[in-house]
Parts: C-alpha cells; sequence; structure tokens
C-alpha cells in the first residue's frame, strides 16, 4: 500500500490509499481516506470522517444517498508538475488513474469512467489574466449558464460561435462568460472543461475565450453549496471531500478558475457579473486590484473579519452581488457612467440579474444580459461588433439593441 499527499500552497490536501492495479485505484467500500478542503474544518468542512458503505462521509451535512447510475468527472489533482491523479464517480465508487507529465510538459489522460474522452493540459500552473485588454473587432457574451452545458452549446452554434461539433469556428472573435458557470444545472463539471478545452481552440485561430468570475463561481471555491445540484452533493462525499475541495488551488479546474478575473475591460466595455458600486469606485481599487482582492478572498476566511474592503467586495455592494443597476430607483446614468469612467470603461455588461431577454437599460450604458439557460429555446448572448450591440437568440436571429 502507498500514500500519497498532495498539497496546496494554502493548505488544501488529498490523501490517497492506493492499492495498485495497472497504475488504477478503485475507491468502493473502503472509501478514499484523508482530507480535501480549502480551509480549517469551520471553512471548508471535516471530510473522510464516519463514512458510509460505499464512499465515506458526506460533506456539508448532505446525507449520501445509493445511486448506482451516478456519473461524474473527470477531476485533476496536481501532486507537482509531474504527477496528477485524475478521478472520476463510476456509478456508487471512485476511480483514480495515475498520469505523468510528457517530455513536452502536458498531460494527457482519458476519462476514467468515460475513456472515449481524452484531455491534454499543460502541467506548468496556469497564469493569471489580466483585467485589461485591447479592443476586440467582435465579442459574444453570455451570462449565468450554471451548469446547462446542452443549451450552451445551442446558442453558441446558432451564433457562429463553434460549429457543430462543439469546435471553436469563430476566428478571432472573443467569447465572454459574465459569470456563474456553477450551481443549479447538473452539468457543471462537463461545462467547465468544455470551456476550459475551448480556450485554446480560440487562441490557436487567434481568438480569445475570457472566464469572469460570478457570486456562484466564488462560492464554489470557498464551499457554500446551497445551490449546488443534489448530484454534486452526492459526488463530493464519494472523493470524501467537500464540494470546494473538488475545486482545490491543487486541482486543475481550481486553479484555473482561480486565474480568472472578477472584472473585465475589452476596449471601452467592462465586464462583470453585478457590477460596480460607488462604493467599489470609493474602495481606491484599479482593476487589478480589485481581482487581486477577491482572489485572496476565495482561499481566506473573509467572512470571519471585521468589516473592510474584502467583505465589500464579497457584499452586496461588490461586484459578485450588486445589482443597484435594475434595483435602485434613484441610480442615474450620469452616475452609473461617472463609476464606469473611474475604470476607463464607457458601457458595462452585466450577469446576475434576470431579465426575460437581452436588453439595453440606461440609456445604453448597461447591458444586461442573464437569460434563462434552462430552456434552449429561450437561451441568448450579446454580439458586440463595430461598436454596436445586438441580442441573438437561440435560432441565431441578430437584433439591433
Amino acid at each position: 500500500m502507498n500514500r500519497y499527499l498532495m498539497g496546496g500552497a494554502v493548505g488544501v490536501a488529498l490523501t490517497i490509499a492506493f492499492v495498485w492495479g495497472a497504475g488504477m485505484l478503485r475507491v468502493g467500500s473502503a472509501g478514499l481516506p484523508g482530507e480535501v478542503g480549502s480551509g480549517t474544518v469551520g471553512e471548508a468542512g471535516s471530510v473522510g470522517t464516519g463514512g458510509t458503505a460505499d464512499g465515506g462521509g458526506a460533506a456539508g451535512g448532505a446525507a449520501e444517498e445509493e445511486d448506482p447510475a451516478l456519473y461524474d468527472g473527470p477531476y485533476v489533482f496536481w501532486s507537482g508538475e509531474d504527477v496528477a491523479y485524475v478521478g472520476s464517480i463510476c456509478g456508487d465508487s471512485a476511480t483514480f488513474e495515475t498520469h505523468e507529465t510528457q517530455a513536452d510538459g502536458r498531460l494527457q489522460f482519458t476519462d476514467p469512467c468515460a475513456p472515449e474522452h481524452s484531455y491534454k493540459i499543460s502541467a506548468a500552473a496556469p497564469q493569471l489574466e489580466p483585467a485589461e485588454l485591447e479592443g476586440g473587432r467582435r465579442i459574444f457574451a453570455v451570462s449565468d449558464v450554471e451548469g446547462n452545458l446542452d443549451e450552451l452549446l445551442v446558442l453558441l452554434r446558432a451564433a457562429g460561435v463553434v460549429d457543430e461539433s462543439g469546435r471553436w469556428a469563430w476566428g478571432d472573435g472573443r467569447l465572454v462568460f459574465v459569470g456563474d458557470m456553477v450551481d443549479r444545472g447538473d452539468q457543471v463539471t462537463e461545462e467547465l472543461w468544455y470551456v476550459h478545452q475551448l480556450e485554446p481552440q480560440a487562441l490557436e485561430a487567434g481568438g480569445r475565450v475570457h472566464v469572469v468570475l460570478g457570486n456562484h463561481d466564488a462560492m464554489l471555491l470557498y464551499n457554500d453549496d446551497r445551490y449546488a445540484d443534489e448530484k454534486y452533493k452526492l459526488v463530493a462525499p464519494k472523493f470524501r471531500a467537500s464540494l470546494s475541495g473538488l475545486y482545490g488551488p491543487s486541482t486543475e479546474l481550481g486553479r484555473w478558475l482561480r486565474t480568472k478575473p472578477t472584472i473585465l475591460r475589452i476596449g471601452e466595455v467592462l465586464f462583470v457579473h453585478g457590477g460596480v458600486s460607488d462604493q467599489l469606485v470609493q474602495s481606491g481599487l484599479n482593476l487589478e486590484g480589485v481581482n487581486d482582492a477577491i482572489r485572496l478572498g476565495l482561499d481566506e476566511p473573509w467572512r470571519t473579519r471585521t468589516p473592510g474592503t474584502l467583505q465589500m467586495l464579497f457584499g452586496s455592494d461588490g461586484p459578485l452581488w450588486y445589482r443597484g443597476y435594475f434595483r435602485d430607483e434613484e441610480l442615474g446614468t450620469d452616475q452609473i457612467s461617472s463609476a464606469l469612467a473611474a475604470y476607463g470603461a464607457q458601457k458595462v455588461v452585466v450577469g446576475h440579474t434576470i431579465v426575460e431577454n437581452v436588453e439595453r437599460l440606461h440609456d445604453g450604458v448597461v447591458f444586461g444580459i442573464d437569460v434563462t439557460f434552462t430552456d434552449a429555446d429561450l437561451v441568448e448572448g450579446l454580439l458586440i461588433e463595430g461598436g454596436r450591440f445586438y441580442r441573438v437568440d437561440a435560432q441565431g436571429q441578430v437584433s439591433p439593441l
């Protein structure tokens, strides 16, 4: 029996008790011992205690149920840049494979439970993404996909961003996800891997994929699973983990998400999940400062701190949760424009607050794009091209705003 420890800089650890068999471990009745989490017991929850017959203790107080049809994965846990452990849920147990980095610095693997799905990723830790970029010739933006990959693909195909097989087809265009990739839907893992793999396809063609964090993405990382689909509350205990532990800093999806900005300016357009409040401007933080502070708060126990800038950033006046554009009747266009000007922007694109259709607000300064992704016939996105703004629907119809 061999014991491996995969640790992150902020104390995330996964201890795996291996019984080797062609490089694969199947975790069944004995469960997966050890601890996975992104903080203290009070912050991320204790895992690996208690236990049930098919996978171990429940995380976050959720009771585990038997579901032989349950499938989820893959999850990649890094041990430095040389070795990774790839795990998936197949029915009532977790299956792991061990992979070593290739000579080209990349990791190639298949899903242990669905070997027809293959991946090739860089072993090097991804770089932090900048907060400010030059304007693109054309930009397509969506928000609040929330684990609904099938519906996302309907819209991206209709808009011509991807082809029928789901591969990048938009040349030098930019695709922006304006927060809330996760929670609510039951295709969160699949959606995250899809966007993760779409990024290099876009880069190769001269385009870019940008992911802006939303409040639900942040909640996933700091261990608030109130809005997670019940599927994932069954999955996590089978890894003897809290749900956030599956997205810790030493996991591939976790470290990838932590590189993403919370607020992004492309040319003169700001992309932010909630919006920009006066309190945010008054904090004195520039765009990079906001993003750096949010990244810090994802892995620090910010909720236990005394009121201050970090508390504001994660609160109702912060960029993740702000709803003032839709609910503050006293908020005027001039006030919004002044706040945007502090960050070098003239327009702002937001999600977070549900709208029936992609819409233009406050004299065309604000664009709300949080349209449902639970019905493939109703999905919509925002196209920005030549300085003009358009609504694109599930049938590919383009309407000026």
